[in-house]
């Protein structure tokens, strides 16, 4: 999770740098900033289900519409309701019926096994 994206950044930096790539700093910690926000952004949409593939998996359309209500929610929705301490009615119900989605990435099999024990 960590590892292909250093690398990927340590080989443009490499680039960069060779080819006399000006402001090249500046430029790298944008770069990695930008990652940054997309990797968390990208968590956020598959802990809701949005962008999935796979079994349960909907029309890429379905997933065109449903985005900016989510980015609202995760990107000044969300917020407002820390700062404010108070939960919205789907955290509330996922924590009652700890139906947690979690992102397809391989690991959730253990997190499925665990919650089965319960």
């Amino acid at each position: 999770m960590v590892a292909l994206p250093a690398l990927a950044h340590g080989i443009e930096f490499a680039i960069h740098f060779l080819r006399g790539t000006p402001k090249l700093y500046e430029s790298a910690v944008e770069s990695v900033g930008s990652s940054m926000f997309t990797c968390v952004l990208s968590y956020w949409l598959h802990r809701r289900n949005v962008v999935i593939v796979g079994e349960g998996a909907r029309p890429l359309l379905v997933y065109v519409f449903q985005l900016p209500g989510e980015l609202l929610d995760i990107l000044v929705t969300k917020p407002i309701r820390l700062l404010r301490g108070t939960d919205s009615p789907r955290d509330k119900a996922q924590e009652e019926t700890g139906d947690i989605a979690l992102p397809p990435c391989g690991c959730h099999d253990a997190g499925q096994a665990s919650a089965a024990t319960r």
